[in-house]
């Protein structure tokens, strides 16, 4: 199903990518592969707001799992997002407090 996502991706068909990763994440909530090929799809899409929401939806899913947040700090930063990133960055460490890479 994945390798179906990448293709549909790598052919500008970022609604069926979104569609396909979106099923990944529900078959499987707490693969990270799900989540970011929808992300990145939605991104594509300029559906901002939707892509930040599929973040909340992974968090969820893995609460256990720095690596939701690690991700979401570093989009924050490539967007230019300090302040987004900072408070991420802080609830991370507060939340995950020996995750070296945080």
């Amino acid at each position: 199903m994945a390798n179906g996502a990448a293709i549909k991706r790598s052919a500008n068909d970022f609604e069926g990518a979104a569609a396909t990763y979106k099923t990944i994440t529900t078959m499987a909530p707490r693969l990270a592969a799900g989540y970011l090929g929808q992300t990145e799809a939605l991104f594509m899409m300029r559906r901002d707001r939707e892509a930040f929401a599929v973040f909340d939806k992974w968090r969820a899913a893995d609460s256990n799992n720095p690596l939701p947040r690690r991700v979401l700090v570093n989009v924050y930063l490539g967007r230019g997002q300090l302040a987004e990133a900072k408070k991420e960055l802080e609830a991370a460490v507060k939340a995950f407090p020996n995750d070296a890479p945080l």
